[in-house]
C-alpha cells in the first residue's frame, strides 16, 4: 500500500532552524527506539527518506531497506555505548567476545591500548574530533588489524548512524550524536531490569559506595528523554535498594545521607545567620555568633558579602533542577490524575519493604545522634569538624539488612 506524503526535506531553507533541530533529535531518538527497543529498524534515513510535514511532524519514507536486531544484540549495543562513554575498554572487549565479535581466549591487552589510543572522550569531544564517521575508521583499522568477525546486523547499524550523523550535521553543524543518543541510553539503564549490572557498573564502587556525582549525572541525562518513565525508574530503584542482598549498600547509604544532611544543615545555619546580619539585624538569629568550623570546612564570610549557598545546599538546588526539569516528571506533577496513583504505588511498595522501614529508623537514628553531637560540641564551643570525622552509629545488625 502506498500513499502520497506531503512534506518538505529537512534541509529546506523554508523550515526554522529550531524546528530543523528538534526534527532532527526526534530522528536520532525515533531510530534508537527503532533499534534498541522493537528491533526493527529503517536502515536507510537519509534526507531523501525523511520529510517535515506541513503539521511539523516527522515522516519516513521508503521501507524498502529493514532490518533486525535480536533482543540480546540490542543489550549488547546498549552496554557497549556505556563502556565507550566510561572509556572503559576492557569491559567493551570482553563485551565482543561474548557477542561473538571477538574469538574467545584472543590476547585482549594489544585490543585495549588500540582502543584506548584510538577514542576520544565520547561525550567531551568536539564534533570534529569525535563522530560517527571518525569512531567507523578508527574501529575499522583495529577490527582490521586484530580478529574481529562483524555479523551483518551490526554493519547494517553502523552504516544507519552514519546516514543518521551525516543528515543531523547538514541540518546542525555542531550535533553531536552520542550526547543526544545518551539520555535514551541512560533512562533504559534507569528502568530496563535486564541492564541492572550495567546500572550497578555505573553508578556502585567495588566496596558497594554509591558514586553520587556519577548517579547525579545519569538521573540528569535521562531527565531529557522525554518518554522517560519516572514511575518505572522508582519502583526499580525500591525493589533494587531494599532488596534482601543489598544490605551493604544501604549501610554506605545511611552513612552518606546523615553526612549530607550535617553538613547541609550547618551551612544553612551559617546561610539564615548571615543573611540575617544584612537584612534583619536586630533579629534574635542575627546576634548568634559563627558556628565554629575546623577541617576542610569553608572560612567565614564578610558581614558585607552577600552570602553564598554552599556547595552542599547547591548539590540539593541542583537535585531538585534536575528532576524538575525532566518532562516526564513535570508533566505528572502538572497534572493529578497521575500524580496521585504513582505517590499511591511507591508509597504502598515502600511500605510493604521491612528494610525500608529499617532503612528510614536508622537515618533518623543517625541524624538525632548527630544533632546531639553537634548540640554538645556547641555549648562547650568546641569547633565543628566535617561530616566525615565525627563517629558512625552503629545500630545492631539483623538478617535480610
Amino acid at each position: 500500500v502506498m500513499e502520497w506524503v506531503e512534506g518538505q526535506r529537512l534541509t529546506s531553507p523554508t523550515i526554522p532552524m529550531e524546528q530543523k533541530t528538534g526534527l532532527v533529535r526526534s530522528m536520532v531518538q525515533c531510530s534508537l527506539q527503532q533499534m534498541l527497543d522493537k528491533g526493527f529498524f529503517h536502515a536507510d534515513p537519509h534526507g531523501g527518506n525523511l520529510l517535515c510535514t506541513p503539521d511539523g511532524r516527522l515522516c519516513y519514507l521508503d521501507f524498502g531497506m529493514m532490518s533486525q536486531v535480536e533482543q540480546f544484540q540490542r543489550y549488547g549495543i546498549l552496554e557497549a555505548v556505556i563502556h565507550m562513554v566510561n572509556r572503559d575498554w576492557t569491559q567493551l572487549c570482553k563485551l565482543y567476545v561474548r557477542l561473538g565479535f571477538i574469538p574467545a581466549g584472543t590476547d585482549l591487552t594489544p585490543i585495549i591500548d588500540a582502543l584506548d589510543k584510538a577514542l576520544p572522550d565520547v561525550l567531551g569531544a568536539s564534533v570534529d574530533t569525535f563522530n560517527i564517521k571518525n569512531v567507523i575508521g578508527e574501529l575499522g583499522d583495529i577490527m582490521y588489524k586484530f580478529p574481529f568477525k562483524l555479523p551483518p546486523y551490526y554493519t547494517a547499524i553502523v552504516r544507519c548512524l552514519g546516514v543518521l550523523e551525516g543528515l543531523a550535521i547538514q541540518v546542525d553543524g555542531q550535533f553531536k550524536i552520542i550526547n543526544n543518543a545518551y539520555p535514551y541510553i541512560a533512562s533504559r539503564v534507569l528502568t530496563d531490569t535486564q541492564l541492572q549490572s550495567s546500572l550497578e557498573y555505573m553508578i556502585f564502587t567495588p566496596d558497594k559506595h554509591l558514586r553520587w556525582r556519577r548517579f547525579e549525572s545519569l538521573l540528569e541525562s535521562a531527565a531529557e528523554f522525554g518518554e522517560w518513565d519516572v514511575g518505572l525508574a522508582g519502583t526499580g530503584f525500591i525493589d533494587y535498594i531494599f532488596s534482601d542482598e543489598r544490605g551493604e549498600v544501604r549501610e554506605n547509604i545511611v552513612d552518606d545521607v546523615t553526612d549530607f544532611l550535617d553538613t547541609v544543615g550547618l551551612d544553612t545555619v551559617d546561610y539564615v545567620r548571615l543573611s540575617s546580619l544584612q537584612l534583619a539585624p536586630a533579629l534574635p538569629l542575627a546576634a548568634l555568633p559563627a558556628l565554629p568550623r575546623s577541617g576542610d570546612s569553608s572560612p567565614e564570610a564578610s558581614p558585607s558579602d552577600p552570602p553564598q549557598p554552599s556547595k552542599a545546599m547547591q548539590d540539593v538546588i541542583n537535585a531538585v533542577n534536575i528532576i524538575t526539569a525532566s518532562p516526564s516528571v513535570s508533566g505528572i506533577a502538572r497534572d493529578p490524575d497521575r500524580l496521585l496513583p504513582l505517590l499511591r504505588e511507591l508509597t504502598s511498595k515502600l511500605a510493604g519493604k521491612p528494610q525500608a522501614q529499617r532503612f528510614v529508623l536508622e537515618v533518623a537514628s543517625h541524624v538525632l545522634e548527630r544533632i546531639s553531637t553537634r548540640a554538645i560540641r556547641l555549648a562547650f564551643r568546641m569547633p565543628q569538624p566535617p561530616a566525615r570525622q565525627l563517629p558512625r552509629l552503629k545500630l545492631e545488625r539483623r538478617n535480610g539488612r
